[in-house]
């Protein structure tokens, strides 16, 4: 089913329950639906184990921000902020996953990508504290 493209399945807004409504195919695709109110780019979301939360990350204006919910759908609320003191090369890209999780979640290792000098990824840590 992976050269299907009407089996994928799109986030596209909340039920009357509040749960996670779906859609799939080019409709799904076609629909937008904003999981936090602020421009994003390159983010990541994944199910984390350790804050029994969803987690969107991404990096903006040298920062790493986290957001988390209790549901896939939303709503979403910024939880940190996390500065990168001494990162000198700039970054883009911060991807994690579940599987990139340590000590059931409560670690997560984030992927960054940089351009300059030449084309390099970087691993970088960080430990959640409920």
């Amino acid at each position: 089913k992976i050269e299907d493209f009407e089996a994928y399945e799109y986030l596209v807004g909340r039920n009357e329950q509040g749960g996670a409504e779906w859609l799939s195919g080019f409709g799904g695709l076609a629909r937008e639906y904003p999981l936090i109110d602020e421009p994003v780019s390159e983010n990541t979301i994944f199910y984390n184990e350790y804050l029994g939360e969803w987690i969107i990350a991404y990096k903006n204006n040298g920062k790493l921000r986290l957001f988390t919910s209790k549901n896939v759908s939303g709503p979403y609320k910024r939880v940190a902020q996390i500065a990168m003191p001494g990162v000198e090369v700039p970054l883009y890209g911060f991807l994690s996953s579940k599987e990139l999780s340590l000590d059931g979640g409560k670690r997560i290792a984030f992927i960054g990508s940089s351009w300059k000098p030449c084309y390099n990824t970087f691993v970088f840590e960080i430990t959640l504290e409920k």
